[in-house]
């Protein structure tokens, strides 16, 4: 015999009025109780794959009849749904989200209130390692007004998906290079000196371009610590350095009164001199600030080995 426990009727009332109340006055509440985020989305297409019905995850990726570029997008489609299929996926894991307005002018935001694009980071673990692919989901009319327009419902669709390090097709107007383009040249000017200065092991090849890193350095914080890894690295006798600004996800840049920030998580690749290869993830937060007309790096912060391990990689 079951037995079971009889809650007074008043507090099953009260309970279902708590969650009534919050469902109408918080968005994300309603939301998330009704299945309309960007994680539903994406598992909407990645379990029909892992379960061998590719023409599932087909139905849960949503193309916009008579875009201008559908057929590229179509293309995609197709092509990057059978190349996940391939790889046999064993388990997913969403690394992050980061979050776009779709309104008005398109920047990155803190949070989904009032984005219109959720773009995801999501790694893929297979028998023969691991890949990261980017996951664009969007509210389903694009242009997303938020607060402006009474939070409606977001109606999160799947419009694109693609390996990190390609750009996307249907969203390609929410980029660090489309949005900033001068702040990204900065970015990778800085790289283009790095990798010089590695090469000949002289730091001044970046310092003098970049004086600021000369100063407050704190390597076990990973603060300005290019000097310390250039001293380091020497000994391997680099011919050639190569970098992947993307390879993991797309660069991000948040702006801010004192400047703007940019996030880089990519691959660092070096030639050896004696004919071998090595390579390496790294993430650095790049601190800009305005010199003229243009941008100087004033900080960067990347993180250190301690750091990846608190973060469990």
């Amino acid at each position: 015999m079951r037995r079971y426990l009889a809650l007074p009727a008043a507090v099953l009332i009260a309970a279902a009025l708590v969650v009534g109340v919050a469902a109408v006055l918080d968005p994300g509440v309603r939301e998330r109780l009704s299945g309309d985020t960007v994680e539903g989305r994406i598992g909407d297409y990645l379990r029909p794959l892992m379960a061998g019905d590719p023409a599932g995850a087909l139905r849960a990726w949503q193309l916009v009849p008579g875009r201008p570029n559908e057929t590229a997008i179509a293309a995609r489609r197709e092509s990057v749904t059978a190349a996940i299929r391939e790889l046999a996926l064993r388990r997913f894991q969403i690394e992050h989200v980061h979050w776009w307005r779709t309104c008005c002018e398109p920047a990155q935001l803190d949070d989904d209130a009032n984005a219109g694009l959720g773009r995801a980071v999501v790694r893929f673990d297979t028998d023969g390692g691991s890949q990261r692919y980017i996951f664009d989901v969007l509210a389903r009319e694009t242009v997303y007004w938020g607060d402006a327009a009474g939070s409606p419902p977001h109606n999160w669709t799947l419009r694109d998906v693609y390996p990190a390090g390609d750009a996307p097709l249907f969203a390609s107007f929410a980029s660090a290079t489309a949005r900033h383009p001068d702040v990204v040249a900065v970015v990778r000017e800085f790289h283009d000196r790095y990798g010089e200065a590695l090469v000949t092991c002289d730091v001044r090849k970046l310092w003098d371009r970049f004086p600021a890193l000369a100063t407050g350095q704190h390597p076990s914080r990973g603060i300005n610590s290019e000097g310390v890894h250039i001293a380091g690295l020497c000994g391997m006798r680099i011919a050639a350095a190569r970098f992947e600004l993307e390879a993991y996800e797309p660069m991000q840049v948040h702006e801010h009164p004192g400047g703007v920030d940019v996030t880089v998580h990519g691959v660092e690749r070096f030639a050896l001199v004696a004919g071998k290869e090595s390579a390496g993830e790294f993430k650095k937060t790049f601190t800009l600030r305005r010199a003229g007309r243009s941008w100087e790096v004033a900080r960067t912060d990347e993180v250190t080995l301690a750091e990846w391990h608190q973060l469990g990689r």
